[in-house]
């Protein structure tokens, strides 16, 4: 705690050069890792990539933080954790084969007192060069050593107009999230539209024979929102904790995202394509030897898109007192029209508008690939 500084201006200022760095998954010639990353679908298994994805912004981040005034060979005054992800798009992942290389890469993109945004980008090797697989910027927080509080972390310095607009781009990202918050469903009434939107659905659910009656009415080719729910069971083991003796978020988000593509699989029969993931909020860290409920369902459907909403809750390891740890939001293509999901109480209806506002609202991150 002694080393840790009263403000940013006792800390030397950074360039996202200072932070850059690039990691190597060899799956081209290591047999034995390559078949810790097949899916079953003779594909690379995307859970593992974004637990990677995690583990190496974490990394971007300490290589960020610089506090001169530390003896060496003393651990950092500082730990890093994931706040939140911005959108995850794939290109066109699901077809590369899972025998070539891939490449993490990464700097920081913005810094706030006590908070950084990563750019971490994915490539896959093939026809003699690097082709970007996705993108994703991690939004991360630095706490003291003993969490107990923030701590402030390193100024960015630009060495170009580039750089200059990526930071820009992180202001006006920072921006976004508040207005985000404060027109949250949880806080907010609906828009008009969405009203209308969801009295819609109702009017379709009734018979105008039996307007005031409880019974509800499935239209064709659509499907309760309930009935889409599923749900899994994880025991927290020390083998998945990270350096902060918590569970490491990357692993939840791998099974987050596995069981999200058992619901599209359950819903529409067929092999559902990852087009995005977006708004992965991090809201209370998961102890080692918790138990963590996930549950999922699919929110809001258009042509042949379905969008699912899963959250994870943690049980503590010595008393039973379940906390929201994350929430994630997947859109999935299902390669042809699905049934339309349907909700059943006023809940669901938010729900479904969560959902909805989800899939429309698509974030253009302006990172582009690397520009270092």
């Amino acid at each position: 705690m002694k080393y840790l500084p009263n403000s940013q201006d006792d800390l030397p200022e950074r360039s996202m050069k200072d932070s850059h760095d690039y990691g190597v998954i060899p799956l081209l010639n290591n047999f034995q890792l390559r078949d810790k990353y097949i899916a079953t679908s003779g594909h690379v298994r995307l859970g593992r990539l974004m637990e990677d994805m995690d583990l190496f912004a974490g990394h971007i981040a300490f290589k960020h933080a610089y506090y001169p005034g530390v003896p060496e060979g003393l651990p950092s005054p500082i730990v890093i954790v994931t706040i939140s992800v911005s959108q995850i798009e794939f290109l066109d992942f699901i077809k590369v084969p899972p025998d070539l290389d891939v490449r993490l890469s990464g700097h920081v993109s913005w810094v706030g007192n006590t908070s950084l945004e990563i750019a971490v980008w994915i490539h896959q090797f093939s026809n003699g060069v690097w082709n970007q697989i996705t993108r994703a910027l991690f939004l991360m927080a630095s706490r003291n050593s003993i969490n107990t509080g923030a701590a402030f972390v390193n100024r960015l310095k630009f060495n170009s107009e580039e750089e200059k607009k990526l930071f820009a781009g992180g202001e006006e990202r920072k921006l976004n999230r508040k207005k985000k918050m404060k027109e949250s469903l949880l806080t907010t009434v609906p828009t008009a539209e969405e009203l209308h939107t969801i009295h819609s659905l109702f009017v379709d659910t009734i018979s105008s024979k039996e307007l005031f009656s409880n019974k509800r009415i499935l239209p064709s080719n659509s499907k309760w929102m309930h009935d889409t729910v599923q749900s899994s069971l994880i025991f927290c083991h020390p083998q998945h904790r990270n350096i902060h003796n918590k569970i490491f978020g990357g692993f939840l988000m791998r099974h987050a995202l596995e069981l999200s593509w058992i619901i599209g699989f359950m819903h529409g029969l067929n092999i559902p394509k990852l087009v995005r993931i977006s708004d992965i909020g991090f809201y209370h860290p998961v102890e080692v030897g918790s138990i963590v409920k996930m549950f999922g369902c699919i929110t809001y459907t258009e042509d042949n898109f379905i969008q699912i909403f899963v959250i994870a809750e943690a049980l503590g390891p010595m008393k039973l007192e379940s906390k929201e740890s994350i929430v994630f939001n997947f859109t999935y293509d299902l390669g042809k029209k699905t049934d339309n999901v349907i909700p059943q109480s006023y809940p669901e209806a938010i729900q479904y508008l969560d959902g909805r506002r989800n899939f429309k609202n698509k974030i253009h991150l302006e990172i582009g690939d690397s520009i270092l």
